[in-house]
């Protein structure tokens, strides 16, 4: 039988979601000081342009890892197809929204993971791996040049710690 959510914890990671950017250290401080006068060794709007990019494009094929690690558990365990069908599909609105404004990824797709033959296990590995992509986000947030993927890298790295608390509270694997 599958575990269900109650309803309190979903809204408990509603809120989580909606508070977590601005606690996760992605803002910057209320009060900066002055700007400093520019120079030429800084950064240019188009070397800032073009690392967002690249950040944006790295967390991309983060999340494609992802969804192979849950398309690869839910076809080893059918019967997780509930609880994790659901949290794939945020992981790919996750990498949309990454890839939203930056060439499409033409690289190699990922490998097909090996997903343990024991469900709990399966799940254990799939928590483990949403809390490595949400520390991952919140560390790319620190190096977002733009306001808007800083916000949004923030949002994605609460999704992920959402997901992995979820399968934890859940008992996703029983």
């Amino acid at each position: 039988m599958q575990a269900r959510m109650p309803r309190r914890t979903l809204l408990g990671f509603a809120v989580v979601a909606a508070v977590v950017p601005a606690s996760i250290g992605c803002t910057p401080d209320a009060d900066p000081g002055p700007d400093p006068a520019p120079t030429t060794d800084g950064p240019t709007d188009d070397s800032t342009a073009s690392a967002d990019a690249a950040l944006r494009a790295a967390a991309a094929a983060a999340e494609n890892e992802l969804i192979a690690l849950y398309e690869a558990t839910i076809t080893a365990h059918t019967g997780l197809a509930a609880s994790l069908a659901p949290l794939a599909e945020q992981h790919r609105e996750h990498r949309a929204a990454l890839e939203a404004g930056i060439a499409p990824a033409t690289g190699n797709p990922p490998n097909v993971p090996i997903v343990s033959a024991d469900p709990s296990a399966a799940v254990a590995e799939i928590i483990a791996a949403e809390r490595r992509a949400a520390d991952a986000r919140t560390v790319d947030c620190e190096q977002a040049g733009a306001e808007d993927l800083t916000r949004l890298l923030a949002l994605i790295a609460a999704s992920e710690a959402s997901h992995s608390e979820a399968l934890s509270a859940t008992g996703a694997s029983s």
